[in-house]
C-alpha cells in the first residue's frame, strides 16, 4: 500500500511539473522565444532550455563539440563552456557550479535558462502569474 501511494505522489509530482513546462513561455527583449526542438522544461526547481534556442535569442555564438559533449558560447566580451552531464560549468574561465546539468532531454541538448543567460550579461525575471521568464540583454 505505501508503494502504491509513493507511486500515485511521484506521477502526480512529475505530470505537475510537465504541465508547468508546457505553459512556460520565454521572453527575449519582449519577443517570444521560439524553441523548435523542444520546450522548456522545470526539473527540481531549475528551467533547461535547449541550447540553441536560447543562445542565439540573447545573440550569443554557439558551438557543440559532439564528441566532448562541450558547448561552448560567446557574446561580448563573455566566454561560457558548459559539458553535457557535468556541474561545473566555467565563465571566462573561471570554474562555477551550476544547480542542474546540461542534459539531453528527448533527444535534444538542454541547459540551465538563468546561469547560461547572467553569465552572458542578460537579466533575468520570473513572472510566476503568467507562467512566463523575461530576459533582457543589453541590446
Amino acid at each position: 500500500m505505501k508503494k502504491l501511494r509513493f507511486t500515485l505522489l511521484l506521477l502526480v509530482c512529475l505530470a505537475g511539473s510537465a504541465m508547468a513546462s508546457q505553459d512556460l513561455t520565454v521572453f527575449v527583449n519582449g519577443k517570444a522565444v521560439e524553441f523548435k526542438t523542444a520546450r522548456p522544461q522545470v526539473l527540481t526547481g531549475r528551467t533547461l532550455v535547449p541550447l540553441r534556442g536560447i543562445f542565439e535569442s540573447i545573440g550569443a555564438y554557439v558551438e557543440y563539440d559532439e564528441a566532448n559533449h562541450t558547448i561552448k558560447a560567446t557574446k561580448n566580451n563573455e566566454d561560457v563552456e558548459l559539458r553535457l552531464g557535468a556541474r561545473i560549468a566555467r565563465k571566462n574561465g573561471a570554474e562555477i557550479m551550476l544547480d542542474i546539468k546540461p542534459q539531453v532531454y528527448a533527444g535534444t541538448t538542454m541547459v540551465p535558462l538563468r546561469f547560461i543567460a547572467e553569465a552572458l550579461g542578460a537579466k533575468v525575471e520570473f513572472d510566476k502569474a503568467n507562467n512566463r521568464i523575461n530576459i533582457t540583454t543589453s541590446e
